[in-house]
């Protein structure tokens, strides 16, 4: 009697489960995509209706990106292994650290991967040129290591040479020869 509720709990299980795996997969049979451009300049009702809803958003969005918030003193170039691009946002890393933790940052660190333009020219910088610098959400991290956890990071990066890897320090110089630090 046991054996019989057994293989009827389970040939009762087989089923459920067929019936539960068995999902439905939709394909779309038409899809249809119409584009939609709409500028300043555009002098077409729905161009009108569109930019008058806009307009105070955009205003205000302007005026926010085009203010200036530094003077940069000659052009600076992403470079690999190191330019003066990174090499100025590992400085802003570090020095935004030591002011927003009221304590001493050794060293700042960036990814290169992170920075989306290949200049930053020499001129007014603004917020709308950083957002176009870095365009990601990204966080100012202090991380407290010691002298073997230092070591070993700095091994990492050495290791990794080039590419997504490479990281841009401040007021360090790393010495790499041959994927080892010197």
């Amino acid at each position: 009697m046991k054996s019989l509720r057994s293989i009827f709990l389970l040939s009762f299980a087989f089923v459920l489960w067929g019936f539960i795996s068995c999902n439905k997969h939709y394909k779309a049979q038409q899809t249809r995509y119409i584009d939609y451009r709409v500028s300043a300049q555009d002098s077409s009702e729905t161009s009108i209706v569109f930019n008058k809803t806009i307009e105070p958003y955009r205003n205000k969005l302007e005026k926010e990106m085009n203010e200036i918030i530094g003077v940069a003193s000659f052009e600076m170039v992403k470079a690999s292994p190191e330019g003066g691009l990174g090499n100025w946002i590992a400085d802003m890393t570090q020095v935004q650290g030591q002011k927003y933790y009221n304590k001493p940052v050794d060293f700042g660190l960036c990814n290169q991967g992170g920075i989306r333009l290949p200049s930053f020219p020499k001129g007014t910088i603004t917020v709308g040129k950083i957002f176009e610098l870095l365009p990601f959400d990204n966080f100012l991290t202090v991380v407290l290591l010691d002298k073997n956890q230092v070591i070993q990071l700095f091994d990492y990066m050495a290791q990794k040479g080039v590419g997504l890897y490479l990281k841009e320090l401040s007021t360090l110089l790393l010495i790499i020869k041959l994927q080892k630090l010197q």
